[in-house]
């Protein structure tokens, strides 16, 4: 890559990515796709390093509103099906990114996708390399992609490396299972995703369930 930029949006992995990255390339682009229902420790995190970091930060919004995709397709784990999913990734992810980038003059990114966050990342992985060319011409590399989750945790404690305190709302599920996906992401309904997002977030939980009360059934 000549003209790379980094994708970030501030989870752990992201953000230990990028607090190596820094290190070597103190300028790289950080670029975070908002979808404007982050929980309200992720975007505390992201002004916080923003400023602290001297980040050279851009921020996109997101292609669609993430309501409009919901009622498009359903929750993902309560009403969406599988090719619905991949077809709301491109939506949200990759087709905004991927013409953002081309349009901006940038040749690839660094991500931090890691082999065991799930199957469909260990397929890519398996399949691609941590280092590739897609089929768009952008480049693609996963310097995390065979960094395992216990092992993730254990640098990011020892280089005290910062991360969104979601991490540490423990009560249902211990850190390394937490996700810093946002609160309308309902992935892993039936294993106490919406347990724990009424507990910590009930106003969230709440307002989710009075546009859709078949989550209900979830708690």
């Amino acid at each position: 890559m000549q003209q790379p930029y980094l994708s970030c949006s501030w989870g752990k992995d992201s953000v230990f990515l990028l607090w190596c990255m820094l290190r070597i390339k103190p300028d790289i682009p950080v670029v975070y796709m908002n979808s404007n229902y982050a929980f309200p420790e992720t975007y505390a995190l992201r002004d916080r390093l923003v400023k602290e970091w001297e980040l050279n930060y851009i921020e996109l919004p997101a292609a669609v509103d993430y309501i409009e995709i919901i009622e498009e397709f359903g929750l993902p784990d309560v009403s969406r099906k599988e090719a619905q999913q991949k077809r709301v990734v491109d939506i949200l992810k990759k087709n905004r990114a991927n013409t953002w980038s081309q349009d901006n003059g940038y040749d690839g990114n660094f991500w931090g996708i890691r082999a065991d966050e799930s199957r469909a990342r260990r397929k890519l992985i398996q399949h691609k390399g941590d280092l590739f060319r897609s089929k768009d011409g952008l480049w693609r590399c996963s310097p995390l992609a065979h960094v395992k989750i216990r092992e993730l945790w254990w640098m990011i404690d020892h280089y005290q490396v910062p991360y969104s305190t979601v991490y540490d709302k423990t009560l249902f599920f211990p850190r390394h299972q937490i996700r810093n996906a946002g609160w309308l992401t309902t992935d892993g309904a039936a294993h106490g995703r919406i347990a724990w997002l009424k507990h910590y977030y009930p106003d969230k939980y709440y307002l989710l369930a009075s546009k859709h009360p078949d989550i209900r059934s979830y708690t």
